[in-house]
């Protein structure tokens, strides 16, 4: 199965790297009508996975001419060492043989590209058409002594023709000559060889489908075709192996290109797409549908890596005819089964339900933290009937969040407990069952875990949709609104297009410089003719590639990243490196000019900030850091301090906090459990006496604080329902607010000490109120309701030397007031962001607001003068980190998809 997955992954790499490269041959040349006396497909067999067709081939050296990436990679992909340098050779003897020159010009090439028989990468036949005017020209003389004169000839009698075999030190290659036609290829028994009657059976001018294919191109183009046998997994190559829906969407083939067009942010193909044997009942299904519009994105997570939807005009007929595709892919058994279960546990003949299912689905599948996909099903007002009906609200009841799930935000969460709803209530097409789902609109949104649900429906909540989105807006603009079928990848969230290079016995593919430029890749598919359907693909780029960036230098990673990026200090000489995570669980240490020193993989994911301490007190440095059920410290070499890992008493829930009270290494590590202890432990792994606190009321799911104020130290704790405590070093009470407090889930207290004034905490509460907890356990509000739910915060000196201002990102801007709540600015940034929101200081104590938006892959970093500086917004998906150079440049640090980044910025 992984062989298969890396095949499959090869032919993805291959397309998306020749898709780019092909509207460069396509956009600057007239096409040209011949007529030739064979049909050029006539070679090429059906099995083809890509097929390049030109009336002009010579567009194909002027291609490899292109400075920069495009000869390169179409070289690197195509697993041809010499293919460059072949193509310049062919150039410069084109030169001197002006006969062939004018034949060249005028002749037709097909290229098309197989997977070897041996699985270990793809292979390639190409056939040259020529004009009825060669007829006179000595082809395989001509080959033999211009073109192929470096290489070593062997002819190989092969079926009722003779082959030419044309080898030298790096490469080999056969060529056989029929009538008009020259064909070259990597093996001897490629599609092209053989007797000239099986030929004809197997070729594309033999396949109908490709015939109409053909035909409904028309006018339009003649150049491009394209065919793949795994069409929807282009962009994310595992997208389909827990898919829990019966489309047929992997047996999508025959996709031809008839018109592209390009703009700086996208590459646009369109035209039909095929099915092959197993896919031709459903598409015969969507050919009775209409296609239709839905509002199904704006319940679809804005970090969504993955997405399928589908629309039905008609569910009834679409019911009648599921049976035989069901029966091709051998769910029928399983669905009689499900009938029978659910008949013998609920008394009730399913087809007795009213239909409560209007036609629109999805299936999400959310970025890399999150294991399980989510179901969204359209659904009318007769859901209502479902809960009320006797025999069914049995089975359908509340759920209670569990203590492990506590959240501000409580959604209404249902359990059922009947085997196959999901699939009766769809006809078939959902294969899995789910067992909690909750109501939102008209849409009922569900998952097989109670975790992942309540995570995706604050995202819901919080407006993090894919409809919000500046990219869904320029697909809806660039697309069709109704369609039938429609895929979505996210490049960056699913990691599928982040890995750079594969490697096997005969073939070596690095595109990192071609992958890593896009964003997204999406797919619409709605009815055509026959078991046919229109198809219309959008590949985004990055707007940076079209534009200078200042990068200075980026190390790619495994995976993107999870956490971090962290500064950290060599302590040999002084200079700083970079620690972090990515999402396939490895840690690196990355020195200042980018250069990995070493990448250890752990058994989980890092739950708390990783720290630098110093264990044996003699200036050499560990890291130290939580997964869920292990304590980490690790010396700068990549190896553990003896006695780590130390496994937890009680996995955490959040975090480790990481205390030095008195600034002498007396470490002292703090972290909630999931049996509502909090721990306390120093370096030695031993549980620290004194500590006296017991039990939380709930569970808590941020690191604790520190804060030393008036030489008392205090220690802060926000549980998930939001409320607080502050205790001393010993684990007691040293605050009782008078008043209650609720903190915003994500929130962090800061300490504050005026000059002239009552020390205390200041914590962004709840309901847009920002409060001040002094001492004495007094509670002010600073700032009034004016802010939505999900506002960002920080209190720290921005914009005047000494006093803390107020900073907030809210509704896409970000406001700074004074302690005096004297609003100092407000300046648009961004609206549909999830940030970190960071204050920065480098150079001569300038500061600055950072913001990194995940979602979106943005960076930006404004002035005390609320001004965005230039040259951001950059890519970046992380915190940052700033270093001001002894120039005055700054160099900023941060993630980008599966890299990590710095950027040279001029002062």
């Amino acid at each position: 199965m992984r062989r298969l997955h890396l095949i499959v992954f090869i032919i993805s790499i291959v397309t998306v790297v020749v898709i780019v490269s092909t509207y460069l041959i396509l956009k600057d040349f007239q096409r040209k009508s011949l007529q030739f006396t064979a049909d050029p497909f006539l070679w090429i067999s059906d099995d083809a996975e890509f097929i390049f067709h030109s009336r002009k081939p010579a567009l194909l050296i002027e291609s490899f001419a292109y400075t920069g990436l495009l000869g390169k990679n179409i070289t690197l992909s195509l697993g041809l060492s010499n293919a460059y340098k072949f193509i310049q050779n062919l150039d410069s003897l084109l030169n001197d043989h002006p006969t062939f020159q004018k034949i060249w010009e005028e002749s037709e090439l097909v290229f098309s590209l197989y997977l070897k028989k041996d699985l270990s990468g793809p292979s390639f036949i190409a056939q040259l058409n020529l004009p009825l005017t060669s007829q006179n020209l000595n082809l395989d003389k001509f080959l033999r002594e211009n073109i192929f004169s470096n290489f070593e000839i062997e002819n190989i009698e092969y079926g009722n023709e003779t082959v030419y075999k044309f080898f030298s030190a790096n490469e080999n290659f056969y060529c056989s000559i029929r009538d008009n036609s020259v064909i070259f290829s990597t093996e001897l028994e490629n599609p092209g060889t053989g007797s000239q009657q099986d030929q004809i059976k197997k070729s594309l001018s033999a396949d109908n489908g490709f015939n109409l294919i053909r035909k409904a191109a028309g006018q339009f183009s003649d150049n491009l075709y394209f065919r793949t046998s795994k069409l929807c997994k282009l962009a994310d190559p595992e997208f389909l192996n827990d898919f829990p829906l019966n489309i047929g969407c992997e047996n999508l083939a025959g996709w031809q290109v008839w018109d592209v067009s390009y703009d700086a942010a996208a590459l646009i193909l369109s035209g039909l797409a095929q099915s092959e044997v197993f896919g031709e009942k459903f598409t015969d299904n969507l050919a009775g549908q209409e296609a239709v519009s839905s509002n199904i994105t704006e319940y679809i997570s804005l970090s969504s890596s993955a997405v399928v939807t589908l629309g039905l005009s008609d569910t009834d007929k679409f019911a009648e005819n599921i049976h035989d595709w069901l029966e091709i892919t051998q769910q029928t058994e399983e669905t009689e089964l499900y009938r029978r279960k659910f008949t013998d546990i609920t008394a009730t003949n399913p087809d007795s339900l009213p239909q409560i299912w209007n036609g629109k689905l999805a299936w999400v599948k959310p970025e890399k933290e999150e294991s399980e996909g989510i179901l969204i099903l359209g659904v009318d007002s007769l859901m209502k009937s479902v809960f009320e009906h006797k025999e069914l609200s049995l089975f359908i009841t509340d759920e209670d969040i569990n203590y492990e799930d506590e959240t501000i935000f409580a959604p209404e969460i249902k359990r059922i407990s009947i085997p196959g709803f999901f699939h009766l209530l769809t006809y078939g097409l959902v294969k899995d069952d789910f067992t909690f789902f909750s109501i939102t609109g008209n849409y009922l949104i569900a998952s097989k875990s109670i975790q992942p649900l309540v995570r995706y429906l604050e995202k819901i909540r919080f407006g993090y949709s894919l409809a919000n989105s500046e990219e869904m807006e320029q697909i809806n603009e660039l697309m069709r609104e109704n369609q039938n079928l429609f895929f979505y990848f996210s490049n960056p969230l699913s990691g599928s297009l982040s890995q750079s290079e594969i490697k096997t016995d005969s073939i070596d593919l690095t595109i990192a410089s071609q992958r890593k430029k896009f964003s997204s890749f999406s797919l619409q598919l709605y009815p055509a003719a026959g078991n046919m359907a229109y198809s219309n693909a959008l590949l985004f780029q990055w707007s940076e590639y079209e534009t200078s960036n200042p990068l200075a230098w980026e190390t790619e990673l495994e995976t993107p990243v999870n956490k971090g990026p962290y500064p950290v200090i060599n302590h040999n000489d002084g200079f700083e490196e970079y620690i972090l995570q990515d999402w396939s669980n490895i840690l690196y240490l990355i020195n200042d000019s980018g250069e990995i020193l070493w990448q250890k993989e752990l058994s989980g994911p890092i739950m708390s900030d990783i720290y630098q301490v110093d264990i044996f007190k003699n200036e050499r440095l560990q890291y130290l850091f939580n997964t869920r059920n292990y304590l980490h410290l690790i010396d700068r070499n990549g190896a553990y301090v003896r006695g780590y890992p130390m496994r937890f008493p009680s996995p955490a829930t959040a975090g480790i906090a990481v205390f030095d009270y008195d600034s002498n290494k007396n470490y002292r590590i703090l972290f909630p459990a999931v049996n509502r202890r909090i721990y306390n432990y120093n370096l030695r792994r031993k549980m620290v006496t004194g500590w006296e606190f017991k039990q939380s009321d709930a569970i808590i799911k941020q690191p604790l604080q520190h804060f030393r104020i008036n030489e008392k130290d205090y220690i802060f704790i926000a549980d998930s329902t939001g409320k607080i405590m502050v205790l001393d070093r010993t684990g007691k009470h040293r605050i009782r607010p008078k008043s209650e407090i609720l903190i915003t889930a994500n929130g962090k207290a800061y300490g504050y000490e005026p000059e002239n004034g009552k020390p205390g905490l200041i914590i962004p509460g709840e309901n847009g109120k920002v409060q001040q907890l002094l001492t004495d356990g007094t509670v002010f509000t600073l700032l009034p309701d004016s802010l939505s739910d999900n506002y960002q915060f920080a209190l720290d000196t921005f914009s005047r030397e000494f006093d803390k201002d107020l900073i907030f990102y809210d509704n896409g801007a970000i406001t700074v007031y004074n302690m005096a709540e004297k609003i100092l600015f407000s300046a648009p940034v961004r609206r549909n962001m999830n940030p970190v929101l960071q204050i920065i200081k480098a150079g001569n104590n300038n500061r600055y607001v950072a913001l990194s938006d995940s979602i979106n892959k943005q960076i930006f970093l404004m002035n005390a003068s609320g001004e965005i500086i230039k040259p951001f917004p950059l890519l970046g998906d992380t915190p940052i980190i700033i270093n001001t150079a002894e120039n005055g440049n700054y160099y900023v640090v941060t993630g980008f998809n599966s890299f990590l980044r710095m950027y040279e910025i001029s002062n």
